[in-house]
């Protein structure tokens, strides 16, 4: 992510953007390693703007979990 994130941005780890985006850390790890949600490094860690995840609700994400009882 090259852009800037606005200073009142808040920043989660990956377990905590996991938990709002319905999904285990692993898969916010593999986003992350396939650049399909920007973050932020502060220092060693990784965190992902709050931007990021509103994004990513906003595009119409749907868990899996959801997609099964939807149907």
């Amino acid at each position: 992510m090259n852009q800037r994130v606005p200073i009142n941005d808040r920043l989660y780890t990956v377990p905590e953007a996991a938990l709002r985006l319905t999904v285990k850390p692993n898969t916010v790890r593999d986003w992350v390693l396939k650049q399909r949600i920007g973050i932020i490094h502060v220092g060693s860690a990784v965190r992902i703007p709050e931007s990021e995840i509103l994004r990513i609700l906003a595009a119409g994400w749907i868990p899996a979990a959801q997609k099964v009882w939807n149907r």
